[in-house]
C-alpha cells in the first residue's frame, strides 16, 4: 500500500485503459482517477508486496504481461515493463510470497506458469502436462502457495507449493463446475468454492490431508463468488439471480446465513 490507512482502487476503462484512484489515511480519495495509460485484455491484477510499493500486472493485446511499480519515491512510471519469453491466454493473477512480487498465468497450452518481476523473467510450469480451461486462482498461507483451476472436463484440481517444492501430482476434486472457482484459508482449512453446473454455488474444504466431498451453499447465483478471511473467518459474496449482492461466512466447517448487502451487483 501507499501508506497506512490508505486505499488504492484500479478498473478497466471503456478505452481498456487502466486507472487508478487513492485515498488518504483519513479516508478521502483524489478527485479524479489517475491514467496509468495502455491498452489491456482483461482486468488488472494487484499486489503490495511491502509498504510504499504497489505492483501491477496486465496482459496486452499481443498476449504479453506486463507491470509497472508505484514507489513513495518514484510515483508511477510513465512506461510499462515487458514480462518477456511469454505470451498468456487470459489475464494475470499477482501474488506476494517471501516479500517479493510474483504473477501466475495460463500459458497458450493451456498450462500454468508462475514467473518473477523482470524484464526476462524465468517461466516455470510446476504441473507438467495439465491443461486447465480458467486462470489460475491463487492463494498464500505462510510458506505455502495453493493453486486452483478447472480442466477441460471442467472439474477443479488443486496444486501446491510447501515451502521447498512444489507438489506436481495435482489433488482432483469432487464436483464439476462453471467459470473460475475462488478459494481461501482460514486457520487448518483450505476452502475452494465453485458454481455447479445447476448454477448453485458449493464449496469443498481440505483439512488434515483430505478433501470433503461438496456441499451446496443453498443458493443460487449468477456467475461465480469471491471469498476473502477475515478474522478467522471466510466471507463469500456474489450476485444471486435478484441481481442483488449478497454475503455470507464460512467460519471453520459452519456455513451462515446469506444476507443481501444491496443491488444492483457490480461486475
Amino acid at each position: 500500500a501507499r501508506g497506512a490507512r490508505t486505499v488504492d482502487v484500479f478498473h478497466q476503462g471503456t478505452d481498456n485503459s487502466f486507472y487508478v484512484r487513492g485515498s488518504d489515511s483519513n479516508g478521502t480519495f483524489s478527485s479524479d482517477w489517475f491514467a496509468l495509460g495502455g491498452r489491456w485484455n482483461g482486468p488488472p491484477s494487484v499486489v503490495s508486496p511491502g509498504l510504499n510499493r504497489i505492483d501491477i500486472f496486465g496482459m496486452g493485446t499481443d498476449g504479453y504481461y506486463y507491470t509497472k511499480e508505484w514507489t513513495s519515491s518514484g510515483g508511477w512510471p510513465s512506461t510499462w515493463t515487458q514480462l518477456q519469453n511469454k505470451t498468456f491466454n487470459g489475464p494475470p493473477t499477482a501474488l506476494v510470497y517471501a516479500s517479493q512480487s510474483y504473477v501466475f498465468g495460463r500459458g497458450t497450452d493451456g498450462n500454468y506458469y508462475i514467473g518473477n518481476i523482470s524484464s526476462s523473467p524465468v517461466w516455470f510450469a510446476p504441473f507438467t502436462g495439465a491443461i486447465f480451461t480458467t486462470e489460475p486462482t491463487v492463494t498464500v498461507s505462510g510458506s505455502t502457495i495453493d493453486v486452483f483451476g478447472l480442466g477441460e472436463d471442467w472439474t477443479a484440481f488443486h496444486g501446491q507449493y510447501t515451502g521447498s517444492a512444489w507438489n506436481t501430482a495435482l489433488d482432483h476434486l469432487a464436483g464439476i463446475y462453471m467459470g473460475p472457482p475462488a478459494a481461501a484459508v482460514q486457520g487448518s482449512y483450505l476452502d475452494f468454492f465453485g458454481q455447479g453446473t445447476d448454477e448453485n454455488w458449493y464449496y469443498v474444504q481440505k483439512t488434515n490431508g483430505t478433501w470433503s466431498w461438496y456441499v451446496s451453499t443453498n443458493t443460487v447465483g449468477i456467475g461465480g463468488m469471491s471469498a476473502v478471511t477475515v478474522n478467522g473467518a471466510v466471507n463469500i459474496l456474489g450476485e444471486r439471480t435478484d441481481h442483488q449482492t449478497w454475503f455470507n461466512t464460512l467460519q471453520n466447517t459452519t456455513l451462515g446465513t446469506w444476507t443481501s448487502i444491496g443491488g444492483p451487483a457490480l461486475h
